[in-house]
């Protein structure tokens, strides 16, 4: 990826013989440029965003942030009136994509705690948090595990694995393909609002 519009052409190849379809986007680096381009070859547009005020050019938005459970907020007036004329929105946690189907393990010697921010974030915010952690891990009456996800465009991820070399207990994913048994399983999940 170098840029939206390099990735739109290459996209569009891809697609060019295919008949007009339903575009998902769900990428942080795709916004209004990539999807307008991309409109004049398939039917609709759906965007899966979590920031607050990003423009997109697409037919339904879906933004499960928190922040847009009033729907008659000043927040969700300015994403609609940023966004294309004729655009769906979908906002609020009531849009969040969850799978109830998924059934938790519980395992009572372990304490599992997990630290995710999705694809990208500064991972450097946890680090206070998991030294106390470790520091205090005598409070917890079973054995405690740490669990720090990092997303394919996590940064910071460098000083969080130096503590992890040293300590058993905290354990660094990269990158999950299957990330719905490592959230549900946690004890505790520490995450942003918009993702959970």
């Amino acid at each position: 990826f170098r840029n939206q519009l390099e990735d739109a052409k290459i996209f569009l190849s891809k697609i060019r013989n295919l008949s007009r379809g339903i575009v998902i986007v769900d990428d942080y680096r795709i916004d209004f440029i990539w999807e307008k381009f991309i409109s004049n070859y398939c039917c609709k547009i759906i965007s899966i965003d979590d920031f607050l005020y990003k423009r997109h050019y697409s037919d339904i938005l879906i933004n499960s942030k928190p922040d847009f459970f009033n729907l008659n907020s000043d927040k969700n007036k300015k994403i609609k009136k940023i966004n294309k004329k004729n655009c769906k929105f979908l906002l609020g946690p009531h849009y969040s994509i969850i799978n109830n189907n998924i059934k938790k393990e519980t395992k009572r010697n372990i304490f599992k705690i997990v630290f995710y921010l999705g694809g990208s974030g500064n991972l450097n915010i946890f680090k206070g948090l998991i030294k106390n952690i470790i520091k205090n891990s005598n409070i917890f009456i079973s054995k405690v595990i740490v669990q720090i996800i990092v997303g394919p465009y996590s940064k910071n991820y460098n000083k969080i694995f130096k503590i992890s070399k040293l300590h058993k207990s905290i354990r660094v994913i990269f990158n999950p393909k299957y990330i719905n048994n490592i959230l549900m399983n946690s004890n505790l999940l520490i995450s942003t609002a918009g993702l959970i």
